[in-house]
């Protein structure tokens, strides 16, 4: 089978589980948690503005993901050229905020080493809730 003909299937097999409301309203809230807490850490033991900026990376990559779950959501009916196309064009305006978001960041004097700190944070909540899904499907 090529290439090709794999990716629409995935995308089929996938759809739900990534599209369902309370999954990404539940990744949405362990990545707010965490980010919160590290926020709050590092804010408290070490400088308020680095913690602001942990925030604002989490807050970043929580908008990544809410457009994410919305992109996905709209592929529904869609032939899987089309699918594809959707997916390239939302992965492009997801970049293009994220620069934007850096951008930004840098515009309000935050330390982009820790909103990168924060990005990494989400990110890792994100990788391990996916792990944890994935292990507890298998059982």
């Amino acid at each position: 089978m090529a290439e090709s003909d794999k990716s629409p299937k995935l995308i089929d097999d996938n759809r739900e589980q990534l599209a369902r409301p309370d999954r990404v309203a539940g990744l949405v809230q362990k990545q707010l948690f965490f980010g919160v807490a590290a926020a709050g850490l590092i804010a408290f033991f070490w400088q308020v503005q680095a913690g602001m900026a942990v925030f604002f990376g989490v807050v970043l990559m929580l908008a990544n993901a809410i457009y994410l779950g919305r992109c996905v959501t709209a592929l529904s009916g869609l032939d899987a050229e089309s699918e594809q196309r959707s997916l390239y064009k939302g992965a492009a305006i997801r970049f293009a905020g994220l620069v934007a978001g850096l951008i930004l960041a840098g515009f309000l004097g935050l330390n982009l080493l820790f909103v990168g700190l924060g990005i990494f944070i989400a990110q890792a909540v994100l990788y391990f809730s996916a792990l944890h899904d994935l292990n507890r499907e298998k059982v």
